[in-house]
């Protein structure tokens, strides 16, 4: 997927990564965020590793979800299956 006049967007995100700082990605709906983001995360999946969640959900089920993609130790924690059953 290419992304016309996007280049700006994603060299500016690309050094942010670089240089570890946070980035948080807003707009209107239907602008492009989500797949400009999947977009970088495809071509630099070797670098860095994206987790998608929905921040609509419960703070407990975002965190579950988080982790579940970070920590394999989280996936089969007592904890862990206790609060997504």
């Amino acid at each position: 997927m290419y992304f016309y006049g996007r280049e700006k967007e994603i060299s500016k995100i690309k050094r942010a990564l670089e240089k570890r700082e946070n980035i948080v990605i807003t707009g209107k709906y239907g602008i492009g965020r989500t797949s400009l983001i999947k977009y970088l995360a495809d071509i630099t999946s070797k670098k860095w590793q994206f987790i998608f969640t929905d921040f609509s959900k419960t703070p407990s089920s975002v965190c579950n979800e988080i982790l579940w993609n970070i920590s394999p130790k989280w996936r089969d924690s007592p904890y862990q299956k206790k609060h997504t059953s």
